[in-house]
């Protein structure tokens, strides 16, 4: 068995056959068991854009990891699925102008229509975004719409009702995975990337997100809480709340 396949067992696929409906079903999945985190960068390990390491780290890990880690994971089990894929690079727009490569995500052709499929942006949309779609598109929980932006595609979200934010900016031009790494590697060590600056680990639940972003716990669903956890405590909660483990962690700098 093609051994990307088996990411489908760690974020338990019940369905495998490369339709629509399975390609929801499989981001959603992933949204809910594969946590969005940069812990890597806080331990002082670099990330390399290496399939055995992504897949080890990943998949027979049972880490999370950030875009070009966790996306590409799930473009190789698309690919072994059946699907035509490729990946595509877009540009970050929340907070600022983004630049090229910010944000690694999978471009999927179904009947003719193109669909971003995309499991490596933290809080981001449930389900695959029809690119060929201008009207409004709803994973369930928010509004996401795609506009034509000089060549690009930019991917908005209403936050707010009325108001849309744009928060990518998509280059439709598939693109090879060694072009991702000049960017992966600053996001890794750039003062100005917002990964270096505090541990993050984020996931969807079936009722909303859980975030602990340095030392503050966020769960959001019908209510909302924060809880503030204690470094003696850090790696229990990954563990317990977000099923990551890490042996004998030694932090660059201790939570403040």
């Amino acid at each position: 068995m093609n051994r990307w396949l088996t990411l489908l067992d760690r974020i338990g696929a019940t369905s495998t056959e490369a339709t629509l409906d399975t390609l929801h079903h499989l981001q959603r999945q992933a949204m809910l068991a594969l946590p969005f985190e940069n812990f890597d960068i806080h331990l002082g390990r670099p990330i390399h854009l290496d399939l055995d390491a992504v897949y080890g780290k990943v998949i027979a890990g049972q880490r999370g990891g950030f875009c070009y880690e966790l996306n590409e994971c799930f473009y190789h089990c698309l690919a072994a699925m059946g699907y035509e894929v490729a990946r595509l690079e877009a540009r970050v727009e929340l907070g600022g102008p983004g630049a090229p490569f910010d944000h690694q995500c999978t471009l999927v052709v179904l009947d003719g229509e193109r669909w971003m499929a995309d499991i490596g942006m933290g809080d981001s949309t449930l389900t695959p975004l029809n690119l060929d779609q201008r009207g409004a598109q709803t994973d369930g929980r928010s509004w996401f719409r795609v506009a034509e932006d000089d060549g690009f595609l930019g991917i908005f979200r209403q936050y707010q009702t009325g108001e849309w934010t744009k928060v990518l900016i998509l280059n439709p031009e598939p693109q090879p995975w060694e072009r991702f790494a000049e960017r992966c590697h600053w996001q890794q060590t750039s003062p100005d990337s917002v990964f270096v600056h505090k541990r993050l680990c984020t996931r969807a639940t079936p009722r909303g997100r859980i975030t602990l972003t340095g030392n503050t716990l966020k769960e959001v669903g019908e209510d909302t809480s924060e809880t503030r956890i204690e470094e003696p405590e850090y790696e229990t909660v990954l563990a317990e709340r977000f099923g990551v483990v890490l042996e004998a962690p030694s932090w660059r700098v201790p939570l403040r």
